[in-house]
């Protein structure tokens, strides 16, 4: 883990300080937490593209410097778009009746995982999703009147 962490240690404290004092003397916003994260991501990254620009051996630095770039693509496009998904959804449909659709991520997941990387299922896996499938049936069915 130390390979993917710049080791000047003065510079973390000149990243956390800035951070704290934002914290304590700026009322909280969407705004604030945003820049905060670009700004943690902003030194580790750095650290690996200015390394591997300047470096003669340049493995060295190119696998944090993958590995930081990976962190924040899961950052962006797995949770933020998944999140302003869900917001718009939500924004449309009641909250009971979208949380049971929560149900059917398990099956989802397991038919993309089967298609996209062949990676075919145990046994319980099928039992599993039939059982989050009949949950999602029961909590969408309409009682009768």
């Amino acid at each position: 883990m130390s390979r993917y962490l710049p080791p000047q240690h003065g510079a973390w404290a000149f990243l956390a300080l800035p951070l704290a004092l934002g914290a304590v003397l700026a009322p909280a916003s969407p705004l604030l937490l945003v820049l905060t994260v670009a700004w943690v991501a902003a030194y580790p990254l750095s650290y690996a593209a200015l390394g591997l620009a300047r470096a003669r051996r340049k493995q060295r630095f190119v696998r944090p410097l993958v590995v930081w770039l990976a962190v924040v693509y899961l950052g962006v496009f797995p949770t933020a778009v998944a999140f302003t998904t869900w917001a718009y959804a939500l924004a449309r449909t009641p909250a009971g009746k979208l949380g049971a659709t929560t149900y059917v991520v398990p099956a989802v997941t397991v038919a993309m995982s089967w298609l996209a990387l062949a990676e075919v299922p145990a046994p319980m896996v099928f039992a599993g999703g039939i059982l989050c499938l009949a949950g999602v049936s029961i909590t969408r069915r309409r009682p009768k009147s």
